[in-house]
Parts: structure tokens; C-alpha cells; sequence
């Protein structure tokens, strides 16, 4: 986790990935897995129609696994070393229309005592294209209003600056001012 900066998901996922490995497997001591044994646990996943990201996650999962071995000084072999990502066809997100997000941010009501505050963090995510997590992490002294940039801590502890429209810092600003 930390060599790697891995969040704690990552790490639980990798650790779910190694054990389901161990499970199916016929090897009862980890050092004692060859490559084979993983290739086999490759075809398994494949014959199952495990998607391509899950069989890109395993390979991750095991590869990281037997180079900690190998660089603990475990085992001096890696039988992971030479396995290959699987090829994933990139797809592209779907996304809304600007009428479509036009009618969601018009549709908050600001005589609501929310009303300032989600029309904010509406037109935040909109303007900035920052994750709902980012979002939700954002603190007041990151937004930086005469500069027009909000400073986000992003997936694995990264800082990013992002612009941010003035429309959506006026609304930061009513919703600060608000009494809710």
C-alpha cells in the first residue's frame, strides 16, 4: 500500500483477488505456485466470461503479490513476472446533453433551506468536472475565489488545480452566507 500509494480499496480488492486464487487453487503453499497454476486460473477466468477488467485486476493483484515475496526475499522467483495484461477495448462514458444538465441544476429550489448549497454543489461538479468524492472532500480554505481555481485532492492522494466558473463561486458564496 504505501510503496505503491494504493488506496485502502485497491488493497482490499487485491487481497479478495489472492484469496478467491487461493481458494480455487490446488496449491496449498504460495510459494510453491508456478506459472502454470496461474495460467490455468487465467483460462478458469476466462471460460467463466470473468470481464476483462477482472482478469486485468487479477493480474495486478498477483503480480503485486509475488513481487512483496520476492522483494522480502521470500522466494527468489516470480512466477508472475512475465504474465501480460489482458487488452481492454477503452469505451467512452456516456454523458448528459447541456439541456439535460441545464434542467437538473434548474430544477433545484432555492427557497428550500438546501436550495443554495445543492445548486452549488451542482454547478461545482459541472464546472470543475471534479468526482462527487472530491467533492464531498473540498474544504472552504481550497477554494480560492479571486484566482478562480479550486485545489482538489484527488484518487491516490494527488493534487490537482482546477478552474472553476464564476457562476459556481457565486453560488459557494450565497450558499456560505446562507443561514443553513
Amino acid at each position: 500500500q504505501l510503496e505503491r500509494s494504493l488506496s485502502k480499496s485497491t488493497v482490499i480488492s487485491y487481497t479478495s483477488d489472492i484469496k478467491k486464487f487461493a481458494e480455487r487453487s490446488e496449491v496449498e503453499d504460495p510459494l510453491e505456485v508456478t506459472r502454470e497454476d496461474i495460467s490455468e486460473y487465467l483460462y478458469y477466468m476466462m471460460v467463466n466470461r470473468f470481464s476483462k477488467r477482472s482478469q486485468a485486476r487479477f493480474v495486478s493483484s498477483i503480480k503485486s503479490f509475488y513481487s512483496y515475496i520476492e522483494i522480502e526475499g521470500i522466494k527468489d522467483e516470480n512466477p508472475a513476472e512475465l504474465l501480460e495484461l489482458p487488452k481492454i477495448n477503452p469505451t467512452l462514458p456516456s454523458v448528459l446533453t447541456v439541456e439535460e444538465v441545464d434542467a437538473i441544476i434548474d430544477s433545484v429550489d432555492l427557497s428550500e433551506p438546501l436550495g443554495h448549497r445543492n445548486k452549488a454543489i451542482l454547478e461545482t461538479l459541472y464546472s470543475t468536472g471534479m468526482r462527487v468524492s472530491e467533492l464531498v472532500m473540498l474544504r472552504v480554505s481550497d477554494i480560492f475565489q479571486e484566482e478562480g481555481f479550486v485545489k482538489v485532492i484527488g484518487k491516490g492522494d494527488k493534487q490537482r488545480i482546477i478552474p472553476i466558473s464564476p457562476t459556481a463561486l457565486d453560488y459557494i458564496k450565497k450558499w456560505l452566507e446562507s443561514p443553513y
